[in-house]
């Protein structure tokens, strides 16, 4: 769906950890426009630690990788309480990224349009980065109530990446997040 020719099959492993926030959490971070930034506390940490073991070991695994972009808003609790890990921010060329952004944003609206599958999908897997089920990161409170650009315009993008890395440069300084 993305273009990158990456193929997918029954076997490909799919990323549900945002069913497992959105389960454990009640959806109570998801709203009609936004997503918000929420607090995670010491029981929210042991039930993903749960999670993880057992995603662990389905797959006879040691190591975890989670590429959720969901967890900006709550990197500050998952770095803070998994310390021995590592979190890597990929940091992109703002204009070259706002346009990958853009593009798969159009993208995901044309699959959606002839097959409104694909819409209930990404929003039953937490997804709303693209397409018709777009949703905002409201991080801080003026964030997504700056936004009078039309989502099919680069500029929409460009702020969207702005607000992103103005956060996370300002907010979340521990030694295991990386860029």
């Amino acid at each position: 769906l993305h273009g990158d020719n990456i193929k997918i099959n029954l076997d490909y492993p799919e990323a549900f950890e945002e069913i497992f926030w959105k389960f454990l959490l009640k959806n109570f971070y998801i709203k009609k426009k936004y997503l918000i930034f929420h607090e995670l506390n010491l029981s929210h940490i042991e039930e993903f630690k749960s999670y993880i073991r057992l995603v662990l070991k389905s797959k006879n695994k040691k190591n975890y990788l989670s590429k959720n972009n969901n967890n900006i808003l709550r990197l500050k609790y998952l770095a803070k309480y998994f310390e021995s890990s590592t979190f890597v921010l990929m940091f992109r060329d703002p204009i070259n990224h706002a346009n990958s952004l853009l593009k798969t944003h159009k993208k995901f609206m044309a699959s959606q349009k002839k097959d409104k599958f694909i819409e209930n999908y990404m929003t039953m897997l937490g997804h709303h980065e693209f397409g018709f089920n777009h949703k905002l990161f409201k991080i801080n409170e003026s964030d997504a109530d700056n936004f009078s650009v039309d989502m099919c315009k680069l500029e929409f993008w460009l702020q969207l990446w702005y607000n992103y890395y103005k956060y996370v440069i300002q907010n979340c300084n521990s030694k295991n997040i990386k860029f």
